[in-house]
């Protein structure tokens, strides 16, 4: 009688979790995958203003650099994997921006982080693009976080994002400004215009596993 051969046991190989540039352009950063609709050397082509086509829970990372300020002044509602346009505030509908990082909370693991660069708001470098169509203050990042938006002297639950980042947000600025003294920095950055090129905001996502 032939003894039947031992079966080895499968191997649990977990899936790797993407680390995405959204919208990358031709040059994707160095360790992510690109996302971009319209550059033909982007891996991943999709709408960044339509459902992402990606599971809860598949991303680590995600980067986003000069895209924010593109995204159009209008709300939007998905609907069956469809998305509804409106220009102004309706039942259901939520502002693009937030939309927008409500999909990018939504895709990140808990404690996935997230890159965002976009101009300064004070800079020529905001409004010389003709295809701009936000010009977005640091502290809009507060709109992100639960906590913030359900303090007591704040309630903005009725704008409908479900995103909870905690974050951090810095600048890039000049080699002449950063020479200066960290106090001579912050009051030049908000008295004067061009004495910085970006904001750099990082969010870590709140999720609960």
């Amino acid at each position: 009688m032939k003894k039947k051969a031992a079966t080895k046991p499968k191997l649990h190989v977990e899936k790797k979790l993407l680390e995405l540039d959204l919208a990358s352009g031709e040059v994707c950063a160095a360790g992510f995958e690109g996302v971009d609709l319209f550059a033909p050397s982007a891996k991943h082509k999709w709408d960044l203003l339509k459902p992402w086509p990606l599971k809860d829970n598949s991303c680590q990372r995600l980067r986003c650099s000069h895209f924010i300020e593109h995204i159009p002044m209008t709300f939007l509602r998905s609907v069956n994997e469809t998305v509804l346009l409106s220009i102004m505030p309706a039942p259901g509908f939520k502002d693009a921006l937030l939309w927008f990082f409500d999909e990018a909370y939504r895709v990140l693991v808990p404690g996935g982080t997230m890159e965002v660069i976009w101009p300064c708001l004070q800079t020529v470098r905001s409004f010389q693009d003709p295809t701009h169509r936000r010009f977005i203050p640091q502290e809009t990042m507060f709109y992100l976080s639960k906590d913030w938006r359900q303090h007591p002297d704040i309630k903005l639950d009725h704008y409908g994002t479900e995103a909870n980042f905690a974050f951090s947000c810095g600048r890039t600025m000049p080699q002449t400004e950063g020479v200066r003294s960290a106090e001579v920095q912050q009051h030049r950055a908000m008295e004067l215009w061009n004495t910085s090129f970006d904001f750099v905001a990082n969010l870590t996502s709140l999720k609960i596993g």
